[in-house]
């Protein structure tokens, strides 16, 4: 035997009513503003990036046809300051990877990870790192502009499925309170006779290589004559 399903009773044009009458209170207590809600459409006012299209256009690397010795290039810049800033920011990007030295000691790396069709570019603090007279900026940069495949016998291990492979290129400015003081262009001091050789590469890992023998000092202090 099966179990009779008797039919729901049909309400009443009152009931009918009273019913729609109630949902729409509910809803309107649950959400009192959601008549003054703007579309979903309405586009979100955009802030332009002044800074960023700064960067964008102060990129440098080594001179065109110019083949580096290594992976690694260092940049060295060295402006003077009348006072010790307050406020100071400093604005930088490298494609692939960066160390940044300010007067001889280490200050950040980076850039901080970014889909590789949006970079994104790095803000420090640099103001305790600064002082009155002549400071140096400098930056070591990895690029990928080698054929990083060479690295490792050949293995063709160095450019793997997780990396997108783009020009190399350094770009920063440096901000005194809100007043810019230093952008990258091509009065920039680079080599590439580091001691950083090109790196050891396997599928996870980018492992440095290291041959301080090929250097004539420490490039990353004030004094390095070059």
């Amino acid at each position: 035997m099966k179990t009779l399903k008797l039919p729901s009773p049909r309400p009443g044009r009152f009931a009918r009513a009273f019913t729609s009458l109630l949902i729409t209170l509910i809803a309107a207590a649950m959400c009192p503003s959601a008549a003054q809600a703007a579309p979903l459409s309405t586009p979100l006012d955009q802030t332009a990036d002044t800074i960023g299209a700064t960067l964008q256009q102060a990129m440098i690397w080594t001179p065109a046809g110019n083949q580096a010795e290594s992976a690694f290039v260092a940049f060295r810049k060295r402006f003077e300051l009348a006072s010790a800033p307050r406020e100071a920011t400093l604005h930088i990007f490298a494609d692939a990877r960066y160390i940044l030295w300010i007067n001889g000691r280490p200050v950040s790396r980076g850039p901080a990870r970014f889909e590789p069709r949006g970079p994104e570019y790095d803000s420090l603090d640099v103001a305790s790192s600064l002082h009155s007279g002549e400071n140096q900026i400098t930056v070591l940069v990895m690029g990928y502009d080698r054929e990083l495949e060479a690295v490792n016998d050949g293995m063709g291990q160095g450019n793997n499925a997780r990396m997108m492979k783009h020009p190399p290129s350094l770009t920063l400015r440096l901000d005194i309170g809100a007043r810019p003081v230093l952008t990258t262009d091509e009065s920039w001091r680079w080599t590439d006779h580091t001691r950083y050789r090109n790196p050891i590469i396997d599928w996870a890992n980018i492992k440095d290589h290291i041959d301080a023998r090929v250097e004539d000092g420490d490039w990353t202090q004030p004094g390095y004559n070059d």
